[in-house]
């Protein structure tokens, strides 16, 4: 099972850095909450119908289980978890750029 860590500070920094990171952070989690998940659902899917063909009922098609039932779990943990961490990180950067851009309106009058 293939997975990494998403650390990525998009609050602070420079103003190229502000507005790449956003972008960056929720490509590394779409990769790691739904297209790792996707692909390992669909190898356990075909490596569990290669056993159940060739040797019937054996240990390696509960790993292949299990692992796929792990991915299933995680693609869940995407919908309910960091999907609206995404959209409040979404409307955090909304809300920011209409403030700045006030702010700016208010100091040119």
């Amino acid at each position: 099972m293939q997975s990494f860590l998403v650390f990525l500070h998009w609050k602070k920094g420079g103003k190229l850095w502000l507005k790449i990171a956003p972008y960056i952070m929720g490509t590394m989690y779409v990769m790691n909450y739904v297209i790792l998940p996707c692909s390992e659902i669909y190898l356990c899917g075909n490596l569990y119908i290669d056993l159940f063909h060739l040797y019937g009922d054996n240990f390696t098609m509960v790993y292949t289980n299990y692992f796929g039932l792990l991915n299933i779990i995680r693609l869940f943990e995407f919908y309910f978890v960091v999907l609206p961490i995404l959209k409040d990180m979404r409307t955090y950067l909304k809300v920011k750029d209409e403030f700045l851009a006030k702010s700016t309106d208010e100091l040119k009058q």
